[in-house]
């Protein structure tokens, strides 16, 4: 409880002693406020005096009442002065890209019908931001972009990888808000609407949406963070356009979910693999054809916080040719290094790309071994993306074509004469 002297203004505050009275707060009971008659009152005519108090950073509604000592006077109501109204706040939030290993800008746009102060302390909180590779820290930076707040300045906070976000809107914050003060009895600076963005990195595979809460709560004096209401809208029906550095335009178009926060497509990785020749130490024609369904980025971070790695796309299984590494050139080698390591052993080649893999698009590579002497059949070459964590099986042609089928040598032994059959 606290204890001390309220000023009176108005025309009458000079009717009670010292132009003040004695007010005493409680949050267990009414607060009241007592004052002292300084000269007779009249009975016929109306007296009026004001007094300031902070409302709390809560919603609530009071009826007060007028009572008196000395002569006593029955308390009789004196209306409803303290009508606070609780903030009920709609939130947005959608994302900027559903590719995995991508920067991701999230936007979320907030709309109060209620006028927040910095005096109050307002705090917007989000959770459930789970499966970002953005590691947990003390700097986060997120911008103010939008409604009455603009700023090319960072709201520098702090991050957790669990998936959760405070954002103190505070009198630095609010004070650049262009929402009108007069929205404000006592014309101080306000917000009403404001958006704000901040990015994290996708993880290196597919994952659904994860459910998205964002919530309020202010602070002013002994009321502490008390919640306000956010109806929350996740997503943007909104389907989006995908960039041309990114997606083969006659390959797909975008649709609604992809904006949901942190929903990441997964990888489908297909390919087709065949050989020129199935002859014993012919020179062989290896062509493979491939095609993801996510863009490929040239480097992608594996884990929370890693490092961006090059990124590989790693044949293994082409076994049972005489061709020596280290390298293999490329014969026709579009968006990939022209000499990628080559490990005969394992018969592994690591092709890596020069630029972005488009999603949908089909990219070809072309090299020759050269075929054994002896019989093998077919090999079941592998697919693997390094930095994206998942192998695929490859499709190939049959009999002949089939990567790395040796055909067995089959002689035609025809009938064998004589001209003569005396000795000598």
């Amino acid at each position: 409880d606290k204890v001390g002297v309220m000023a009176l203004g108005g025309a009458d505050n000079m009717s009670f002693t010292n132009s003040s009275g004695t007010w005493s707060e409680s949050l267990l009971a009414s607060s009241t406020l007592t004052l002292t008659v300084a000269s007779d009152i009249s009975q016929t005519r109306p007296y009026v005096f004001t007094f300031t108090v902070s409302n709390p950073a809560k919603g609530q509604d009071v009826v007060a009442s007028i009572s008196g000592s000395g002569i006593p006077i029955p308390a009789v109501a004196a209306g409803r002065p303290m009508v606070v109204h609780s903030p009920t706040v709609s939130a947005g939030i959608s994302q900027s890209t559903p590719w995995p290993c991508a920067s991701n800008t999230l936007t979320v746009t907030l709309t109060s019908d209620t006028p927040l102060l910095a005096s109050c302390n307002p705090i917007i909180s989000l959770t459930g931001l789970t499966g970002s590779f953005t590691p947990t820290t003390a700097s986060f930076p997120v911008y103010v972009t939008g409604g009455d707040i603009a700023s090319p300045n960072p709201l520098i906070t702090s991050w957790d990888n669990a998936g959760t976000l405070s954002i103190a809107l505070n009198s630095t914050v609010i004070g650049a808000s262009t929402h009108p003060t007069s929205a404000v009895q006592n014309g101080m600076p306000n917000v009403v609407n404001f958006t704000f963005t901040m990015t994290l990195l996708n993880p290196n595979h597919g994952q659904p949406a994860p459910v998205v809460g964002v919530s309020g709560s202010m602070s002013y004096s002994d009321f502490s963070n008390s919640p306000f209401l956010v109806s929350t809208a996740i997503g943007n029906p909104t389907v989006p356009t995908f960039s041309a550095s990114e997606v083969d335009a006659s390959y797909m178009t975008g649709v609604s979910g992809d904006l949901w926060p942190l929903f990441v497509r997964p990888v489908i990785f297909s390919s087709f693999t065949q050989q020129s020749t199935s002859n014993p130490c012919a020179q062989n024609v290896i062509t493979v054809t491939m095609m993801s369904s996510v863009p490929i980025y040239t480097a992608c971070a594996t884990s929370v916080g890693g490092t961006a790695g090059s990124t590989a796309v790693t044949i293994t299984g082409l076994t049972g040719s005489t061709t020596g590494g280290p390298t293999l050139p490329l014969t026709v080698a579009a968006n990939f290094s022209s000499s990628p390591a080559w490990n005969n052993t394992i018969g592994q080649l690591a092709l890596v790309p020069t630029t972005t893999l488009l999603a949908g698009s089909n990219y070809t590579v072309v090299f020759t071994l050269t075929n054994q002497q002896n019989y093998q059949a077919a090999r079941t070459p592998m697919f693997a993306l390094s930095t994206y964590g998942a192998s695929y099986p490859t499709s190939y042609g049959t009999n002949d074509s089939a990567p790395l089928f040796i055909a067995m040598l089959d002689w035609t032994v025809k009938t064998a004469s004589q001209s003569t059959p005396w000795p000598c």
